[in-house]
């Protein structure tokens, strides 16, 4: 069975002197749309105490209002079930172990959502899950910003936004 992986992407804007950021969150489905709701959502965040916790659920992701759209990255049959995705991510972990994404083009320094997301994307490529080439993956980070800003100011409404990691002109 093929499983569409994608990164879904929540806006939260400026608050409180702090400046606004995106949200990374794994997702991934079996369906043939994005539109086809829930599909399984991978991600850490700040959990009860403040730490960075996992969570792996399945979710309506129309749902949040800061929900901003999808970067769809690949489709593999690489794995069959969403809980070898999970099998492949717990490991990660939620706390900073001294990851970082290689190269000039990632997030600064430090541990977020964005850095797991990275990480996890990293074990995909790995898997031979993603087969992409090192000029693409080295700029993974900064495509999914531009992907996550052309959504989120692009006037099209739609149940769910997605938008390719890669955009191959005259296509």
């Amino acid at each position: 069975m093929a499983i569409k992986i994608g990164v879904a992407l929540y806006f939260f804007p400026p608050k409180n002197n702090l400046p606004g950021y995106f949200h990374w969150a794994i997702v991934a489905t079996t369906a043939s749309s994005w539109n086809i709701q829930p599909v399984m959502v991978y991600e850490i965040k700040r959990g009860m105490s403040g730490r960075f916790v996992q969570s792996f659920t399945f979710e309506q992701l129309d749902g949040s209002g800061a929900f901003t759209g999808i970067v769809d990255l690949f489709t593999t049959t690489a794995y069959s079930t969403f809980n070898q995705i999970s099998d492949r991510l717990v490991s990660i972990g939620a706390e900073d172990r001294g990851w970082r994404f290689l190269g000039g083009f990632g997030p600064e320094a430090g541990w977020d959502c964005t850095a797991w997301v990275l990480q996890a994307l990293q074990r995909f490529r790995d898997d031979r899950a993603w087969n992409v080439p090192d000029e693409i993956f080295l700029r993974v980070y900064t495509s999914i910003l531009n992907r996550g800003s052309e959504m989120l100011y692009s006037g099209v409404s739609a149940y769910i936004k997605t938008a390719p990691l890669i955009r191959i002109r005259g296509y």
